[in-house]
C-alpha cells in the first residue's frame, strides 16, 4: 500500500490529526475507494484501511408525564382523542393515521390494525 494511503486513508488519522468528522472521514475513504476501483482499476486495499463505525443514537424517551403535559396542550379534542389512542394503544404513527372507525371493537375492546408490523 501506498505511503500515501498509510497516511490519509485511515479513519484514526483523519480524527485525531485532521480533526475531521465521522461523516467526513467516510466521505473521504469513499472517494478513496472510487479512485483505486474506477480510476485506477486496482482492487481496493479496504483491509488495511480503518473506517469509522456508525453512532446508533437511541431516541429520546418522554416519560409518562411529559407525554400528558402535551396531550394535555392540544386544543382540539379530535387531535387530543387521535393522539391519545396512538399513544395507550402503541401504535406507529403511519398505524395511527390509517386507523379507521370500522376497526375498533368497542365491545371486546379491540383494535384491529390493518398493515401492521409483526
Amino acid at each position: 500500500m501506498s505511503p500515501f494511503l498509510k497516511r490519509n486513508g485511515s479513519w484514526l488519522y483523519l480524527h485525531n490529526e485532521k480533526r475531521v468528522a465521522r461523516s467526513t472521514a467516510t466521505v473521504a475513504l469513499c472517494a478513496i475507494k472510487f479512485f483505486f476501483e474506477h480510476t485506477l482499476r486496482q482492487s481496493w486495499p479496504r483491509l488495511e484501511l480503518l473506517r469509522p463505525r456508525p453512532i446508533h443514537k437511541l431516541p429520546v424517551v418522554l416519560s409518562v408525564d411529559e407525554v400528558w403535559q402535551i396531550l394535555a396542550q392540544l386544543r382540539l379534542p379530535v387531535y387530543r382523542a387521535c393522539l391519545t389512542t396512538i399513544y395507550t394503544c402503541g401504535l406507529r404513527i403511519n398505524e395511527g393515521i390509517h386507523l379507521q372507525v370500522d376497526q375498533i371493537d368497542s365491545a371486546r375492546m379491540q383494535l384491529h390494525v390493518c398493515g401492521a408490523k409483526v
